[in-house]
């Protein structure tokens, strides 16, 4: 009786994951939104101050032929602008089809790798079921990409990068028992959306760029040698990815934003509407942030950040002051309501309830403290249209960002803001904090009225 020589069936999973191939991302598929988004922007810029003019002419019949042209800019900067529509809802669709399929291939071939029966694989495993039920689906995303006009793609897009540096920090300490990848802080994505805001849009080619070197840096750690299991002698060649402080991050604020501003204002261009969100955005996020450090950290962080804005809406108003004749002549009927008012102690009154009004909606998180940030960007532009309007009093304008009065506001305002980050966690010191910022912005009225009467 013979007996076969039969070679031992094939490792079907083994036949599976040698099957597969890793490869790169490139980054155009995921930048041409944004470079689109620039284009329309920088389109709609020109057009729009244009095409306000031309209807402003056209019943004395003034138009020029160069006015008419730039009206042009308009309709080119709205088929732009739907061209970003088209191309994001696509982007979406590859973005989370190509990261959607990646950390399946990476879960089954870690499972693979290690031996199928570690815990460590598991591990793997499951993180592909997480982020398949917490990432939206490729139809899901191009679908919301088109329905939002292209307002979704840039939070997909935060969405998938968090989601691939947490995978990408999973198999990093699986495979190589080590962390190159950092993931990403709640005042990481604050900035992140801040910046995209304020930029309108143009910061999302960063992002874009970012997304592509931390998922190639990820297939040259893990997969470049596939299918061979990655060499833990790769470390040595390459370099850990450090994260920025807070501190670093918030100076970068404190500089860009008053220099986006300036650009803002000599172009023509007036987000006044994304400049106050953006700064409720980051003094949000870094009051939470650095209140877990203790609230002195948290009011010092908020007086800075909130001095900004000030001085962001003074640059608007004082370089955009053409823009603002109407906005000031509506505050100054308003403030001429209270101009026949004596008495001291009910102008300290009416002083104080205008401030709690604006301070007050602070103790609510992100959305009181953007009604913070537009109330105090608000009165920087009306110092800056002050100023552009009054020349000769130059001095004296200036001097309201620096009086007590205006200083103790802006305490006042910090230290309420920074109760927010309590308002769940520490009721006690919430109260306290609230109270404390109550009491100085009480004093600042009374400082404020007694300015009033030394300058008359």
């Amino acid at each position: 009786m013979s007996v076969s020589n039969q070679n031992p069936p094939e490792d079907p999973l083994k036949t599976y994951v040698y099957g597969l191939k890793f490869t790169r991302t490139s980054y155009l598929p995921i930048a041409i939104p944004f470079i689109l988004l620039l284009t329309s922007t920088v389109f709609l810029s020109i057009g729009i101050p244009s095409l306000l003019e031309t209807y402003l002419r056209s019943g004395v019949g003034e138009v020029t032929s160069e006015s008419m042209f730039k009206t042009l800019f308009f309709n080119w900067g709205l088929v732009l602008l739907g061209g970003y529509t088209i191309a994001s809802a696509f982007s979406s669709y590859y973005l989370l089809k190509k990261l959607f399929k990646h950390i399946y291939d990476s879960a089954v071939t870690t499972y693979y790798y290690t031996g199928r029966s570690s815990l460590e694989s598991l591990v793997n495993i499951l993180d592909y079921e997480f982020k398949k039920h917490t990432l939206p689906a490729p139809t899901t995303g191009l679908i919301l990409s088109i329905l939002t006009a292209g307002i979704a793609y840039p939070v997909l897009l935060l969405i998938s990068e968090s989601a691939l540096r947490d995978h990408a920090l999973i198999e990093e300490k699986t495979l190589l028992k080590t962390q190159i990848t950092n993931t990403r802080r709640e005042i990481d994505i604050a900035v992140d959306i801040a910046l995209l805001l304020v930029t309108l849009g143009a910061y999302g080619l960063y992002i874009a760029l970012r997304y592509m070197r931390v998922y190639n840096k990820h297939y040259e750690l893990i997969h470049s040698s596939h299918p061979n299991p990655p060499s833990q002698l790769l470390q040595g060649n390459i370099s850990i990815e450090t994260t920025p402080s807070t501190y670093s991050l918030l100076l970068t604020i404190v500089i860009i934003t008053p220099l986006i501003t300036t650009i803002y204002s000599i172009l023509g261009v007036t987000p006044l509407i994304f400049i106050p969100i953006s700064s409720g955005i980051i003094l949000g996020a870094s009051i939470f942030t650095m209140g877990k450090k203790g609230a002195r950290k948290a009011i010092l962080t908020a007086f800075t950040l909130l001095y900004i804005v000030l001085i962001s809406g003074f640059i608007t108003g004082l370089l955009q002051s053409g823009s603002f004749g109407s906005y000031y002549e509506s505050i100054e009927r308003n403030l001429s309501r209270y101009a026949g008012i004596e008495d001291p102690l009910l102008q300290i009154l009416v002083i104080y309830l205008n401030n709690f009004s604006i301070a007050i909606s602070a103790v609510i998180p992100i959305i009181g403290q953007y009604y913070l940030a537009s109330g105090v960007y608000n009165a920087g532009l009306v110092i800056g249209y002050v100023l552009s309007t009054n020349t000769g009093k130059s001095l004296d304008v200036l001097r309201l960002l620096l009086l007590p009065h205006t200083l103790m506001e802006m305490l006042a305002y910090s230290i309420i803001a920074s109760s927010s980050t309590y308002l769940l966690s520490n009721q006690r010191v919430f109260i306290k904090l609230l109270l404390i910022g109550l009491i100085v912005l009480f004093l600042a009225a009374l400082v404020e009225e007694a300015t009033i009467l030394i300058l008359k």
